[in-house]
């Protein structure tokens, strides 16, 4: 995303550290971000204030206000923390909602209002600077003419854009398309891992996940002001069996909330069918609600009946915090989910067809099934999967065995069940034949974290394993951090 910058814009992050540093912090936050902006004067942020009537010392003089000295010593390699690099995503998203090929000045602005929770956004909103009046101006300075002496920059070829930002011919989203992405996922419901766009998915999701992967620490303690002041109601389905799917969600919904500063109340199986006829209660004292075992026909009708959010902790026909937190990690590990092959061995479940919704929604992916099931609901699933695949390019293969699959695969993707069952898929042995079958460097994962599976995992790289299951919590963190 760095490469996307202005010159402008990159200067006004470097400008951010050094504000950062003069004021005693170790890290880059908001209001660093904010002095560094109005250091660069000559840009198109600048342009926007002063038609808005803001003279920037006031911002400055409000800024330093409210600013409190650190004790830190600054210097050396400072990073963004995870608020400052929220305000970086929000800045992507509008340059996607704008259709610019840039980031530039124009788009930090709006993505310090856009933040919410921090000291910039704070000081914004008390100067009655509104997202909706930046993004007339900033439209304006773009369809008009450059302003004469307003610090506009030529091109090679002659061609004036903002910020100095030369035209580009490839589009800013990763797969080629420049349709506009929503500036944020507040208050969408979390249902199904294929309800999500590949943009969302690795622009929002897993953006936010890497930030609390990389940030999350007592350095920041910012962090746990994600969520203050929020309650997240978790309902568990009567019908659901106490098993360890329902520990992990339980257990990782209650550390991924409370980190971030927020509040689980736990209801009672017994009262989980009441939840739509207390609608009304919900929306005035919940700010969410995640329900646990719950089917489809029960997820859209809570979705419907609520005004707050609904997320699907799992336990249904689907497992989607799961799915997208494997994902992650398969992302993380190759930096790409372009040009490779994961092959997903195991019987149909609600993680294995999470898993597959969620992959299915990148273009440059190629998913080898196996083995195939002679399965009414099974052959409605992959009908559902291909034709979603067909709409994104993605490639979806049904392998005659695990070997075929496995054959030039980056990923071997084991889905829970198996290694269960009196006829299991599989056994040591054939796990190790299709270790043999996958590129040299390739790796698996094991989606039953917690399952028979275990006695498979002979030579598993243990670093993976652990990644694995701390991206569990840090997706979980992502999510309620952007829907909540």
């Amino acid at each position: 995303m760095w490469q996307r910058f202005t010159e402008r814009a990159r200067r006004v992050i470097f400008y951010a550290q050094e504000e950062a540093a003069r004021l005693g912090y170790n890290n880059v936050n908001t209001e660093h971000v904010l002095l560094g902006l109005i250091r660069e004067e000559d840009c198109v942020a600048g342009r926007i204030l002063k038609r808005l009537g803001i003279d920037i010392q006031t911002i400055r003089l409000e800024l330093e206000r409210n600013i409190l000295l650190g004790d830190g010593r600054g210097g050396g390699n400072m990073h963004l923390t995870i608020l400052a690099s929220q305000v970086i995503e929000l800045a992507y998203a509008e340059a996607c909602r704008m259709n610019n090929q840039y980031i530039g000045t124009e788009h930090l602005l709006l993505g310090l209002i856009l933040q919410q929770t921090g000291v910039a956004s704070e000081t914004l909103r008390r100067l009655n600077i509104d997202p909706e009046s930046v993004r007339k101006w900033a439209s304006a300075l773009q369809q008009g003419p450059p302003s004469p002496g307003m610090g506009d920059e030529q091109t090679e070829t002659g061609a004036t854009t903002l910020d100095g930002a030369p035209p580009r011919a490839e589009p800013l989203l990763p797969n080629g398309n420049t349709r506009p992405l929503p500036a944020a996922l507040k208050r969408r419901d979390f249902l199904s891992a294929g309800a999500f766009s590949q943009e969302e998915i690795v622009s929002f999701i897993f953006g936010m996940t890497k930030a609390f992967e990389k940030v999350f620490d007592a350095e920041h303690p910012q962090a746990q002001n994600f969520l203050k002041g929020k309650s997240l109601l978790l309902a568990v389905s009567g019908s659901a069996p106490p098993d360890e799917r329902l520990l992990e969600a339980e257990l990782g919904l209650q550390l991924a909330a409370q980190d971030l500063g927020g509040k689980v109340v736990s209801l009672s199986p017994s009262l989980a069918a009441h939840l739509e006829s207390a609608a009304g209660l919900l929306n005035a004292w919940c700010d969410s609600l995640c329900i646990y075992g719950a089917s489809d026909e029960k997820l859209d009708a809570l979705a419907k009946a609520l005004d707050i959010p609904v997320l699907n902790a799992g336990g249904g026909l689907e497992a989607p915090f799961e799915a997208l937190a494997d994902l992650y990690t398969i992302w993380h590990r190759t930096q790409t989910l372009e040009n490779i092959r994961i092959a997903c061995i195991g019987p149909s479940g609600p993680l294995r067809n999470s898993f597959l919704r969620a992959a299915a929604a990148f273009d440059k992916l190629e998913v080898a099934l196996a083995p195939p099931l002679d399965d009414p609901a099974e052959s409605s699933f992959l009908t559902g999967l291909k034709a979603t695949a067909r709409r994104t390019g993605c490639s979806v293969v049904e392998a005659p065995s695990p070997e075929a699959a496995a054959r030039d695969a980056s990923v071997l993707y084991i889905a829970p069940g198996a290694a269960e069952g009196e006829a299991p898929i599989l056994s040591r042995e054939r796990a190790a034949a299709l270790r043999s079958a996958m590129e040299p460097k390739g790796f698996y994962l094991f989606g039953g974290l917690y399952r028979a599976e275990a006695p498979l995992a002979e030579g598993e790289p243990a670093p993976i394993r652990k990644s694995q299951i701390e991206n569990r919590l840090h997706l979980r963190k992502a999510v309620l951090a952007l829907v909540i």
